[in-house]
């Protein structure tokens, strides 16, 4: 059951690359050579992350999708 969602769910976020969303950061990992990963929510309540010089904990992001996994999106700041 869990390898056909995990299908489902990266066929349905495929649809989500080269697109530009906003997220909303609620946390944030040092992800090293001075970045940090900032994790959060999309308007369609889509885990996303992107690498970024600064913490974005707390506001919102303009990031467009430039990978993804069944789980998540992953992106840039534009």
């Amino acid at each position: 059951m869990n390898a056909i969602l995990a299908r489902t769910a990266l066929a349905h976020n495929q649809k989500y690359i080269g697109r530009e969303i906003d997220v909303l950061v609620d946390s944030v990992e040092p992800a090293g050579d001075g970045l940090f990963a900032n994790f959060g929510k999309s308007e369609t309540f889509k885990t996303a992350k992107f690498l970024s010089a600064k913490e974005w904990v707390g506001q919102f992001a303009k990031v467009r999708v430039r990978g993804v996994t069944s789980w998540g999106l992953e992106g840039e700041l534009v």
